[in-house]
């Protein structure tokens, strides 16, 4: 991921993608495991699959933003069998589906919608 913003902050958003996919492709290996538990799994998967849609994002390829968003959601719909996981599960669910919309908000009404302090913290990019 540190590298990934790198490439992101010397504006090669083409050269982050493959370095955030594998984020997200390996997080979600460790959310199949719930490695080191649950809790920590999911977050992480969530966060990198918002990181990789809003590299598309900024790339202006919708479909394969939506694509991951809604991959995501899926993915953690079926993640953790653990009761004591489902607020967890409801409230990334919930990130996800916001960073869809807003990001898709952005994409029509660029500098219009306030930047999103709650993201930020999860994604350093």
């Amino acid at each position: 991921m540190d590298q990934a913003a790198q490439y992101h902050e010397d504006g090669d958003i083409n050269a982050a993608i493959p370095l955030l996919g594998c984020a997200f492709e390996l997080s979600d290996h460790l959310l199949r495991r719930s490695w080191p538990n649950a809790a920590t799994a999911l977050s992480r998967f969530t966060a990198a699959g918002i990181g990789l849609a809003k590299a598309y994002q900024l790339l202006s390829n919708d479909k394969a933003r939506g694509f991951i968003i809604a991959q995501a959601n899926e993915r953690v719909a079926d993640s953790v069998s653990d009761i004591r996981c489902y607020q967890l599960i409801s409230d990334s669910i919930a990130v996800l589906n916001w960073a869809a919309v807003n990001l898709a908000i952005r994409r029509w009404y660029k500098g219009f919608v306030p930047n999103d302090h709650y993201l930020s913290g999860l994604i350093k990019y």
